[in-house]
């Protein structure tokens, strides 16, 4: 996983159900890979509501149950594993619910952190540094907007892979109304 500029953060993995999660707590940036389940399905005796019961599919891996009752002909139901279908779906629910959890929280992380990574990034914008490359790039381009040719009064970054430590020719000039425009 690519941490954000400026994170020295460390990766945590965490699996939930049929997804790892790689994340980190620092900058909140995670990526997740859904594990295809090759699924097993066997018979289960579900218990529902009312004491009474039925036969359905369930993956003996990732728990999915299958839509579809079976008829009880040609099942020992006595040998069957049993289990509460109630019960069953608010395990699959937790899990989601924690999934849910983890994502909102590593959400919320991110945004703490870019407000902060931009807070750092109007001060660098205000920094002596900034003001000497910005000045270089507008006397490279002769203080003219390289999109509409009028004065050049802004400096547009065309990646910020380099914030912070720019190369020159990341950067170009333009007049206020096309950066506005345009970017």
């Amino acid at each position: 996983m690519i941490h954000s500029t400026k994170c020295s953060g460390t990766e945590h993995k965490r699996k939930i159900h049929k997804r790892e999660i790689t994340y980190c707590m620092k900058c909140g940036l995670f990526e997740v890979k859904t594990q295809p389940c090759k699924h097993k399905f066997v018979p289960i005796l579900f218990e529902i509501k009312g004491g009474r019961h039925q036969v359905r599919r369930a993956c003996e891996y990732c728990r999915e149950v299958d839509s579809n009752i079976l008829s009880f002909k040609g099942f020992d139901i006595e040998k069957l594993p049993k289990e509460n279908l109630d019960k069953h779906r608010a395990y699959t629910y937790e899990m989601y619910q924690e999934l849910h959890s983890l994502m909102s929280k590593l959400q919320e992380i991110r945004e703490g952190f870019l407000k902060n990574k931009n807070r750092d990034y109007y001060e660098y914008l205000r920094s002596p540094e900034w003001k000497r490359k910005r000045d270089r790039v507008h006397e490279r381009d002769n203080h003219t907007c390289q999109i509409c040719g009028h004065r050049s009064e802004d400096t547009h970054h065309l990646t910020y892979e380099h914030v912070y430590d720019e190369f020159l020719f990341e950067l170009v000039s333009l007049c206020h109304s096309c950066h506005q425009k345009y970017y």
